[in-house]
């Protein structure tokens, strides 16, 4: 059953749910906004992903996605799925530019909902979601928080050129206030870096489980991802809203 989450029509779409400063790639001190991703800008928001997302995120990476023409449709799908379909996609703007400086893919998870792959071609997206289904088997969101739906996430990307500017802090604290407005009491989800499991420690987020990349690839083959680090995690965090 796929998740029946609806964004109810009493909350504002696209809205403004956080404005902060912070410098620009020139050292600038700015005003950025980070609101709902708007309908119109969501073939853009998918090439950001294929551009920026995935040659740097650590399982994308270790199987060279960004040059394989099928896991980049696969993805491509994937993301734009969830965005279609949950309209809870966050974007960051800086003020007087429609470029997009960070993107934060958001849906929802549901208990006894299935997110299905089995359509996706690509061997190593179909490694992806098994490596992320195995580990989500270690611990149980739904019981430990006591709740039916959590929003999660595929990806968090900054602009290289924006990094390090604090903006992805404030993508997963803006998450508290999209989720307070649906009705959404839990963020939950797979962090796959150092930097984004410091990042996330410090927006509020409480780590639930992980295993090193070392440990998954002695498990199953299928889990075997060379990020060039064994003892790096792959953990669940959690965070209330």
């Amino acid at each position: 059953m796929f998740p029946t989450f609806r964004r109810s029509d009493d909350v504002p779409f696209p809205n403004v749910w956080l404005t902060f400063e912070a410098p620009d790639e020139n050292g600038e001190l700015v005003k950025y906004r980070i609101q709902d991703l708007p309908k119109s800008r969501v073939n853009d928001a998918l090439e950001h992903m294929l551009t920026y997302f995935v040659p740097d995120e650590n399982v994308c990476r270790a199987r060279n996605m960004a040059n394989d023409v099928t896991a980049l449709r696969d993805l491509k799908h994937i993301y734009g799925e969830a965005i279609r379909h949950h309209k809870l996609s966050l974007v960051c703007f800086k003020e007087g530019s429609d470029e997009i400086i960070a993107l934060n893919i958001l849906f929802i998870e549901e208990r006894n909902a299935e997110m299905y792959w089995d359509e996706y071609k690509n061997e190593d997206v179909k490694d992806m979601d098994l490596v992320a289904v195995y580990v989500l088997e270690q611990f149980d969101v739904f019981e430990h928080y006591q709740v039916d739906r959590y929003m999660s996430a595929y990806g968090l990307s900054v602009l290289p050129n924006y990094r390090r500017r604090g903006i992805g802090l404030k993508m997963l604290e803006a998450r508290k206030y999209l989720g307070k407005a649906c009705g959404i009491k839990l963020t939950s989800n797979i962090f796959s870096s150092a930097a984004s499991q410091k990042l996330a420690e410090k927006a509020g987020f409480e780590k639930n489980f992980g295993l090193s990349f070392g440990e998954l690839a002695k498990i199953n083959p299928h889990y075997a991802f060379d990020i060039g680090n064994d003892d790096v995690m792959y953990s669940i965090y959690s965070m209330r809203i």
